[in-house]
């Protein structure tokens, strides 16, 4: 299994709030687990998906995909932005 899917299955953890059942805390990918959480229902909402975990589940790399440019596009917005200033 690749940490991608790991991400995103703790990433469901978190939105569910199920903190005791991440099982992957000892690294600094832990920030990235709590967007994935904080993504999940936007992309959820957007595909109009009636249940986040059922989705998910069924379309893992629809999620990471989304997820991923999100992450690229906001990091080209602060270094535009940094560049401008």
């Amino acid at each position: 299994m690749t940490p991608d899917y790991v991400y995103l299955i703790n990433g469901l953890n978190v939105y569910h709030g199920n903190f005791e059942d991440i099982i992957h805390i000892d690294h600094p990918g832990t920030p990235l687990q709590l967007l994935i959480g904080l993504l999940l229902p936007i992309i959820a909402f957007f595909r109009n998906a009636p249940d986040v975990a059922s989705d998910v589940l069924l379309h893992p790399n629809t999620y990471i995909k989304t997820i991923i440019i999100v992450i690229a596009f906001s990091q080209t917005m602060v270094l535009f932005f940094i560049g401008k200033a």
